[in-house]
C-alpha cells in the first residue's frame, strides 16, 4: 500500500464529490510537522460532516492499536465495534 500525504483542503473537496451510493476508502497520513495541532481534528470533523450532508448515515475505519490517531477517533465520536492482533476496527453513526 502506498501512503500519500495530502493537503486538508484537498481532502475535505475529495468529500464533495462523493457519492451516497458508494462505498468509498480514503487513506490520509499527515506529515509529522502537521501532527499534534489540530489538523487532523479538524479534517475528520469537516469529513464527517460533509459526508452526513450528502447521506452517509455512518463511517467504519480500522486502525492499528498503537496509532495515535486511535484517541482522536474515539474523541470524534468513533467507538470499537471488532479488534484483531494488530487493528481495531471502529463506526461513527453521523
Amino acid at each position: 500500500m502506498t501512503y500519500v500525504s495530502m493537503p486538508a483542503e484537498f481532502l475535505y473537496n475529495l468529500t464533495k464529490n462523493l457519492s451516497a451510493h458508494l462505498q468509498h476508502k480514503l487513506c490520509a497520513v499527515l506529515p509529522k510537522e502537521y501532527r499534534g495541532i489540530g489538523i487532523g481534528t479538524e479534517l475528520m470533523r469537516a469529513l464527517l460532516g460533509e459526508l452526513k450532508s450528502v447521506g452517509f448515515g455512518q463511517v467504519s475505519l480500522s486502525v492499528q492499536k498503537t496509532n495515535r490517531a486511535v484517541r482522536l477517533y474515539r474523541k470524534i465520536g468513533f467507538v470499537t465495534i471488532d479488534e484483531n492482533d494488530e487493528e481495531y476496527i471502529m463506526l461513527c453513526r453521523l
